[in-house]
């Protein structure tokens, strides 16, 4: 699978603090994911962490491994934490 590079100043990162909408979060991530042809769940699924920072980043390495196989499963989780 190859993936695009993406500056890390474009990208915004998500902390897990009360005044950070996920909702808007996840569309912004979606939408840079349709700009870089980061289309399928894979791609996304890769990506997705590394927008992650501090406390939120601590909930996504909590999963474990295989816990999510999917990018619908992925936003689920999220929205629900």
């Amino acid at each position: 699978m190859t993936m695009k590079n993406i500056s890390p100043s474009i990208i915004s990162n998500f902390h897990g603090l009360r005044h950070e909408d996920p909702k808007k979060f996840l569309f912004k991530f979606e939408v840079l994911c349709r700009t870089y042809d980061y289309l399928i769940d894979p791609q996304k699924l890769k990506l997705f962490p590394k927008i992650l920072k501090y406390g939120a980043l601590k909930w996504f390495i909590g999963l474990g491994t295989h816990t999510i196989r999917t990018w619908d499963e992925m936003k689920k989780m999220f929205l629900e934490k």
